[in-house]
């Protein structure tokens, strides 16, 4: 079994990135950010973590983040984790994005987008995914 590098992993993401159709390029920067965060540090995916639970505790912007980058990251490259339905982690995702751009005033449309398109933008990044 070859073990992919970091830096393979990055290169393939830049990829799939750049076939987003998005309207602003910092959504594509977000997106990258997102995945090379989760790559770096290793953060580890728990199947034991309620995304309700999580949901319903969030009171800060970056609580919203937190938990809607865990479901773009997991939805994206490890869609067999998620025990609920795709379009229940869809909605969490969705509606923390969006929480995210009221908490920002409005102001950071790029979360608006991330709301709105998050759907589209998992279903390009997890195509053909080989991880």
């Amino acid at each position: 079994m070859t073990l992919v590098q970091p830096q393979e992993l990055n290169i393939m993401f830049e990829n799939k990135i750049k076939r987003l159709n998005t309207s602003f390029e910092e959504t594509k920067a977000y997106i990258q950010g997102v995945y090379t965060e989760y790559i770096k540090k290793n953060i580890v995916i728990s199947p034991k973590q309620s995304v309700t639970l999580k949901y319903l505790e969030s009171n800060s912007f970056i609580d919203f983040q937190n938990l809607a980058d865990h479901i773009l990251f997991s939805k994206s490259f490890f869609p067999k984790s998620l025990a609920a339905t795709p379009d229940f982690y869809d909605s969490i995702a969705r509606l923390s994005y969006y929480k995210c751009h009221v908490l920002m005033n409005k102001k950071w449309l790029v979360f608006e987008e991330l709301s709105d398109r998050f759907t589209d933008f998992v279903s390009i990044i997890s195509e053909s995914n080989h991880i």
